[in-house]
């Protein structure tokens, strides 16, 4: 049936009605004195007028189930409900628990039941926010489960050396020992060859991979007695690059002796001093060369050397050796920065897939959020055409209908709403239920009420459907 022939019927039926109360008073009127009997046939006629009256009105209104009185709330066939157009919301029956003492229900079940549970703004707004948070905190301890992190620390180490050397001597007249020990006087012509023995030991506090690396190098310098300009100068390898290597441990120790022919160095010195007829100063200097790198990962310096050596004076008739391994003999530290890797995969995927929800709530939470800005939403812009073509025949209230008690009829537009006004005669009541999201029209006759529910979710997604 369409609209106006439905509009046409109430017509017809309030018509009828009227015609009927006026033959009933000029009945009255004309039979003044008639007895109990009529007064009863009157009355029951009414009674059967007012009935055949009401169902078809009912009929008018498609009602295909009985009333639940308790919820008071008419439901009608979803076909017989008139469907939407391009600026309209659509129908959305408030869904209402019903209470049966017979049957008990699950929270879940209850849930699931209420597919058309409206979700004011206020209430969407925080749980979009509460859900947001929670995402978050989740993706930071996904986040913290999936990486090590190796805080900053110093490791010490030490290292400590120790330097000898024995002078062996010609055959001579004067000493009773083919050799001399340490810091003394040596004659030049009764030096042999002198042996050197470098100690090296390094500690490191933790068990860790150390990769040990060194040489020993004898250094021939001939200079102009200053010791900055070089006539001469060259190296000579007296044992080739050796190399060691600590498996997680923590104590490491080197001993290496070798022989210097002092005579032949000795003999290079004096030729190049007779040759060339200038003064100069002629020094052998042996090194020991100590090279160490660790594995301690995301260490600022876990490559360092050290050296020390014996200084041996040449082109001199008598001597004094120098020895120097300061610098070997210190304490020092490896710094190791705060370093990160993904140690959990598990919790690496979960930490992704939780940040990605959070991203769509937090857009979810924008969007909400820019409906409390100036720039008017589809809902809005809606409502506001509805109040400015019907201003004369709308009244705005303060508190929304009770709907315990009367029977609601739910209408799905505001023109069939206009219908109900034109034949009832009675203000249409507008009520804002959230700002910007909600608000309903409705005429209430007696015991009937008839609603129209406007929602801003209804009209996004018409809209978003008819893109």
């Amino acid at each position: 049936m369409s609209e106006k022939e439905r509009a046409d019927m109430i017509k017809e039926l309030l018509a009828l009605a009227d015609e009927s109360v006026v033959e009933e008073q000029e009945t009255k009127n004309d039979n003044q004195p008639a007895t109990d009997k009529k007064e009863e046939k009157s009355t029951k006629e009414d009674k059967t007028t007012k009935e055949e009256k009401k169902s078809e009105v009912d009929d008018k209104f498609k009602i295909v189930d009985e009333v639940n009185y308790n919820d008071r709330i008419i439901k009608t066939e979803k076909k017989d409900l008139p469907q939407y157009e391009k600026t309209h919301t659509k129908e959305i029956i408030e869904s209402v628990e019903e209470e049966q003492p017979t049957e008990k229900k699950s929270f879940l079940s209850s849930v699931i039941n209420k597919k058309g549970r409206y979700i004011d703004y206020k209430t969407r707004l925080m749980t979009h926010s509460l859900t947001f948070i929670a995402l978050f905190i989740l993706t930071v301890l996904f986040l913290q489960g999936a990486f090590g992190v190796v805080a900053s620390k110093n490791i010490n180490y030490n290292e400590t050396s120790n330097l000898d050397y024995k002078v062996y001597l010609k055959e001579n007249n004067f000493y009773d020992t083919n050799y001399l020990g340490k810091n003394k006087v040596y004659i030049a012509n009764l030096i042999d060859n002198i042996e050197v023995n470098f100690r090296y030991n390094y500690y490191i506090e933790e068990p860790t991979n150390v990769d040990f690396n060194y040489s020993i190098v004898a250094k021939l310098t001939i200079d102009d007695g200053t010791s900055k300009n070089n006539y001469f100068e060259k190296e000579y390898e007296l044992l080739s690059n050796k190399r060691y290597e600590l498996k997680s441990g923590k104590n490491y120790n080197l001993d290496e002796k070798v022989k210097i022919d002092y005579a032949y160095y000795n003999g290079l010195a004096n030729s190049f001093k007779q040759q060339y007829g200038v003064d100069t100063t002629s020094n052998l200097t042996v090194y020991l060369k100590v090279n160490k790198k660790t594995d301690i990962e995301n260490s600022q310096n876990n490559y360092e050397n050290s050296t020390m050596y014996v200084k041996i004076p040449l082109s001199e008739k008598a001597i004094n050796i120098e020895l120097n391994y300061q610098d070997i003999n210190n304490s020092n530290y490896i710094i190791q920065e705060t370093d990160s890797k993904v140690d959990n995969i598990i919790f690496g995927i979960l930490a992704t897939l939780t940040l990605i929800a959070a991203l769509v709530f937090a857009i979810q939470i924008i969007r909400l959020l820019t409906l409390l800005r100036g720039k008017k939403s589809i809902y809005d812009k809606y409502v506001e055409k509805i109040l400015n073509e019907y201003d004369r025949l709308i009244v705005e209230n303060g508190t929304g209908p009770n709907l315990n008690d009367c029977k609601v009829i739910k209408i799905s537009k505001f023109e069939e709403l206009l219908d109900v006004r034109d034949n009832l005669k009675l203000p249409i009541m507008y009520y804002v239920v959230t700002k910007h999201t909600k608000c309903c029209f409705y005429i209430k006759h007696n015991d009937d009420l008839y609603l129209l529910t406007i929602k801003a979710v209804d009209l996004e997604q018409k809209s978003e459907e008819n893109k």
